[in-house]
């Protein structure tokens, strides 16, 4: 019995020895087999980067065809990546093939809902649909989502983009609600209260135009095309005085500009003040004006007064042009009431005309004052 003990211990040595070895060599193996798996994923990786990089310049140089096997590629090696996808959709977009680009941007939205860069791209597919459910929708999703950089501008530009969707669909209080929601926010830059202005004044929103036209000008003193802004949105208020000083601030610094200097000459005239005699030769040059406008328009529509069956509106105001022509050699003519009368027929000739072309000079300007006699800034 006793002499089995030393053949027994040789034999356990043995087998931790060889338990050892081969727990080291399955070690070894496994971080053999980690670095070459790890190796692999890093080479699958760079050749990703460098398909994506080679979509990217196809992409920028107009070759969206090729981009798009680029794209495809690089997800062959990282089929998760989530750039990749988004800028195969871009490149999609961009060959037009729109249901493809819009697979993938949905994959992505229900991904993140709020991302910024997919909303918008989103957006601008449904613009291609002219679905305005879908493209408020998702523009909105971009102004109030959120961005990896430049969270302010990029915002910014979703909401100028969804504007510029509205105005082409002449959508003019959408405009001036995304407008003002805007226009809250917007940092100290001359450049961008000058954009929202311009904007205001093409839904003829002229009260905020014309605080946009302002803030530039604070900012920027010496801004012409704010003065000239600035000075027609007053003009249209009908803050005359006012549009003065902004219009004669534009003329000085560009003679060229000759809508502000038509403007600037109306205004001038509404403020004017005049002497009885100097008011009585402005009354007859608006008749004869005013006259002259109403035969070209009767001319136009190939109308002949006095020969149909019912007097309509342009037919009464050819009576009564007849009847005062001769009054305004007599001594009727000095009478304030009568004079009253004769610039109310000039002032209903320009309305009832208006489709036949749009009265200039001191011809608007009467008529200006007509519209506005006891508010207009004097």
């Amino acid at each position: 019995m006793d002499t089995a003990e030393p053949t027994s211990k040789p034999t356990a040595q043995r087998e931790a020895l060889v338990s050892l070895v081969l727990s080291v060599i399955a070690v070894a193996a496994f971080a053999a087999v980690l670095g070459l798996t790890t190796r692999f994923h890093s080479w699958q990786a760079s050749l990703a980067e460098t398909m994506r990089g080679r979509g990217e310049r196809d992409l920028q140089t107009g070759r969206a065809g090729r981009a798009i096997e680029d794209f495809r590629s690089a997800l062959a090696f990282d089929r998760d990546n989530s750039v990749y996808q988004f800028r195969l959709a871009q490149a999609l977009e961009a060959e037009g093939r729109f249901d493809e680009a819009e697979s993938y941007l949905i994959n992505l939205w229900e991904r993140q809902p709020q991302n910024g860069m997919v909303n918008v791209q989103l957006a601008r597919l449904a613009v291609h649909r002219d679905a305005m459910s879908q493209t408020l929708r998702y523009y909105h999703n971009a102004i109030y989502g959120i961005w990896d950089s430049q969270p302010d501008e990029n915002r910014r530009a979703a909401r100028l983009e969804l504007v510029e969707f509205l105005l082409q669909r002449n959508a003019r209080a959408q405009v001036q609600s995304e407008l003002i929601a805007m226009q809250a926010g917007l940092p100290p830059d001359p450049w961008l209260h000058l954009k929202v202005a311009e904007l205001f004044r093409k839904i003829d929103d002229y009260e905020n135009g014309f605080a946009q036209f302002r803030q530039v000008l604070q900012l920027d003193h010496g801004n012409v095309e704010a003065a000239a802004g600035a000075g027609e949105a007053a003009f249209e208020l009908g803050r005359y005085r006012t549009a003065v000083r902004y219009l004669e601030s534009a003329v000085a610094a560009n003679r060229k500009d000759e809508v502000s200097r038509n403007k600037l000459n109306t205004a001038n005239l509404v403020l004017a003040s005049v002497s009885m005699e100097e008011r009585k030769r402005r009354v007859q040059n608006a008749f004869r004006a005013a006259s002259a406008h109403l035969n070209d328009c009767i001319e136009a529509r190939g109308e002949s007064p006095g020969h149909g069956a019912a007097e309509n509106s342009i037919e009464k105001l050819h009576n009564r042009q007849t009847d005062l022509g001769p009054k305004l050699r007599g001594r009727t003519f000095n009478d304030p009431d009568f004079q009253e009368s004769v610039m109310d027929f000039v002032f209903e000739v320009e309305e009832q005309t208006a489709d036949c072309g749009s009265p200039t000079g001191l011809d608007q300007a009467l008529v200006l004052i007509g519209r506005n006699r006891e508010g207009a800034e004097r």
